[in-house]
């Protein structure tokens, strides 16, 4: 699957289908900081539910994107935002 991933990340419409992802999670952030919703905890698990669910999805298909490492091998450092 992998390997499928990091093919598919090299064709420009790939770029679209991860920007989906971060505008679910942004939908997702701006639904919970609603004050209609503020007191309705059903309404602000869910919304936090979604956003987690995208937040995971977006970093395995990075993570499948990314060179295999070779065993031992540690991760590249992340840059400072």
């Amino acid at each position: 699957m992998a390997a499928n991933l990091r093919s598919l990340a090299s064709e420009p419409r790939f770029a679209a289908v991860v920007e989906l992802i971060r505008r679910q999670k942004e939908l997702a952030s701006d639904g919970a900081a609603q004050l209609k919703f503020a007191g309705n905890h059903g309404c602000l698990a869910h919304a936090a539910g979604v956003r987690y669910g995208m937040i995971e999805l977006e970093g395995r298909i990075k993570e499948a994107c990314e060179a295999p490492r070779k065993r031992g091998q540690q991760p590249p450092e992340k840059p400072e935002e």
